[in-house]
């Protein structure tokens, strides 16, 4: 039931199949005469390579510990995650690397400032109990917890709360 990699010649008309074998080999990713994709077919999922003009599979990675995950190409490239990092894979070229990731992020500019909510409710309704608070501000209402807990927002069109 494990996956193989297949590849269909559109001039011949006929598919061949390049990982016939018992581990499970997913994620194809074709860059020039080659062909990335993952197998265990050593128990940990790793990256191997197909060449289309030799016919021959390598291993790229030699991880032992976790599968790689999560592969993904753009140009020569690959990215992937091993144990909670990410790792990129220049191909044609030996080595894989840990890489840094940096998100860039415009809530800097999105809020110059920050509010005190209270300033803007509108209305506010205690429950049965005395435990909960549905208060509206801005246009939104939430529940609010009195002492300890969880503000939920209500989505108007949902007729539900979210944490």
């Amino acid at each position: 039931m494990a996956d193989d990699i297949w590849v269909y010649n559109s001039e011949k008309k006929s598919v061949e199949n390049i990982t016939n074998n018992e581990a499970q080999d997913i994620f194809p990713m074709w860059i020039g005469d080659e062909i990335y994709f993952l197998s265990d077919r050593d128990y940990t999922m790793n990256l191997f390579v197909y060449n289309t003009k030799t016919k021959q599979t390598s291993k790229v990675t030699n991880f032992t510990e976790y599968d790689v995950k999560f592969p993904s190409s753009f140009g020569n490239t690959i990215v992937f995650e091993n144990g909670g990092y990410i790792y990129k894979s220049g191909c044609g070229v030996e080595g894989t690397g840990e890489s840094d990731v940096t998100l860039a992020s415009d809530n800097v500019y999105a809020r110059s400032e920050i509010k005190d909510g209270s300033k803007y409710i509108t209305s506010a309704s205690l429950s049965p109990k005395g435990e909960r608070m549905v208060v509206t501000a801005r246009g939104e209402v939430f529940n609010i917890p009195v002492d300890k807990g969880v503000t939920k927002k209500y989505h108007p069109y949902s007729g539900s709360a979210r944490t």
